[in-house]
């Protein structure tokens, strides 16, 4: 059932490997974002990276009502739990929670993969 993950330490572990063995990572964590949050319209500090989110707890009631907005373009459904969102944080973007429970997500940058393929090195070496 594509439906259930087991959020585990290490199921996150593995996840975390795996990202940094094929995508250059910068960061991980966790994030929660409650029931009739928002989070403001912002951008991440450089166009050197991506964030990927690995919907970890998304009640299936919510994700309609779980809205990003990056570059002006609104995604209702964007976190599915079990399924990744990758979007370019340096763009503007904003969350609207409008849902009953909480979403919990495995948080990453990961290096921009055109940086990366052009220099075939993680961010970290350039």
């Amino acid at each position: 059932d594509d439906s259930t993950l087991e959020v585990s330490r290490p199921t996150i572990d593995r996840a975390v490997a795996a990202v940094r063995r094929t995508c250059g990572l910068q960061a991980a964590g966790i994030s929660r974002l409650e029931p009739g949050s928002a989070i403001r319209p912002h951008t991440g500090p450089t166009n050197r990276r991506w964030t990927l989110h690995l919907g970890l707890v998304v009640d299936a009631a919510d994700v309609e009502r779980l809205t990003l907005t990056v570059a002006g373009t609104a995604r209702a459904g964007a976190w599915v739990q079990g399924k990744v969102v990758l979007f370019d944080d340096s763009y503007e973007h904003d969350v609207v929670h409008a849902g009953a429970r909480d979403r919990v997500v495995l948080d990453l940058s990961i290096d921009h993969p055109a940086l990366r393929a052009r220099s075939g090195k993680p961010q970290s070496e350039l």
